[in-house]
């Protein structure tokens, strides 16, 4: 009986405690505020906000111009199988295959970027376009370009439509 008033004796004190804790009164009759809020005066924010400028991109090598399309057009990056493309300066190329997947005949188009070392620039943009693929037919495709100093990585673009006449 002893241990269960004890147990009973804890339990009270822990709840007081607890609500004690949560209280929001306060028994300083004139609190005095620790920092106030700073003024408009006191802060030190500049009247104008400065835009930091977007860099261009950097043109160095070959730029084939993008495909136009009219209409829809449709993704197809997952339709490309991209079985080598050179990373090395000078004579580079990307060779691979495209496949319309679509049940219907449709232009093709994909656009090989070689990109910088560093940063999101590009050296060269090569582009393969053929018009009027059948609906499931593979084309293969060599897209050549010379590269002024080593690529990163070649990211590729494919899309699929009508092209613009």
């Amino acid at each position: 009986m002893k241990n269960l008033y004890t147990a009973a004796t804890a339990g009270i004190l822990a709840a007081m405690l607890t609500l004690s804790s949560c209280s929001t009164t306060n028994s300083d009759p004139d609190p005095t505020p620790s920092q106030e809020a700073p003024t408009a005066e006191a802060t030190s924010e500049p009247s104008e906000t400065a835009e930091t400028p977007t860099p261009e991109e950097t043109q160095v090598g070959e730029r084939d111009a993008i495909a136009s399309f009219e209409g829809e057009t449709a993704g197809i990056r997952g339709d490309v199988d991209l079985a080598e493309c050179t990373l090395k300066a000078g004579a580079a190329k990307a060779v691979g295959t495209v496949t319309n997947s679509a049940p219907e005949d449709r232009d093709i188009s994909v656009t090989i970027i070689w990109m910088q070392p560093k940063g999101n620039s590009s050296l060269a943009r090569k582009t393969f376009s053929r018009e009027a693929v059948k609906a499931g037919e593979s084309v293969e495709f060599t897209i050549e370009t010379e590269l002024p100093e080593d690529a990163r990585q070649c990211v590729v673009n494919a899309r699929a439509g009508t092209f613009a006449k």
